[in-house]
């Protein structure tokens, strides 16, 4: 962002503060997201059934959780794969069963894809202690910031009719 003004909450006045920033990035957006998937066909052209198995992986690359770009604030890159494999049957029942079996996060990554933040400002008192989410990022200045961890390796299982 070119511009962006933040009103902090100042603990001691009840009041606000408000900060300028210049040329942030955008809060969730981050500089590089990318999927890259593989499909190996291992039994293609037969006339009643068919087998793939697909080998996916999704990079996103770090990003904030607000518009300030503080580092104290951002969610970490993270890197996960999945695997996938498609039967189909053809004129069994209608026009085509498939059974699809998936393994998501195969290699068990440990990410967060999502969270919250709120940032404060306090001379007088020190949180830290009372509640488990503050941080202090300098001087007077606190956060308080969670994240939502996405699942670990989980499998999931399709039945797929075509009439």
């Amino acid at each position: 962002m070119q511009h962006f003004t933040e009103y902090r909450d100042n603990w001691d006045t009840g009041a606000q503060d408000v900060l300028t920033y210049q040329n942030t990035d955008l809060a969730f957006s981050p500089k590089v997201t990318a999927r890259g998937e593989i499909i190996w066909q291992l039994i293609q052209g037969q006339q009643h059934h068919a087998l793939e198995i697909a080998w996916s992986g999704k990079y996103v690359s770090t990003q904030f959780l607000d518009n300030t770009s503080n580092a104290q604030t951002a969610l970490p890159a993270y890197f996960f794969s999945d695997i996938r494999l498609n039967y189909d049957l053809k004129k069994v029942v209608g026009k085509q069963v498939s059974v699809i079996l998936a393994v998501n996060n195969v290699f068990d990554a440990q990410y967060v894809s999502n969270g919250w933040t709120y940032r404060y400002t306090s001379v007088g008192y020190d949180a830290r202690p009372d509640e488990a989410y503050t941080r202090l990022e300098g001087k007077d200045t606190y956060n308080q910031t969670g994240f939502f961890p996405q699942a670990g390796r989980n499998w999931m299982a399709t039945i797929r009719l075509l009439f």
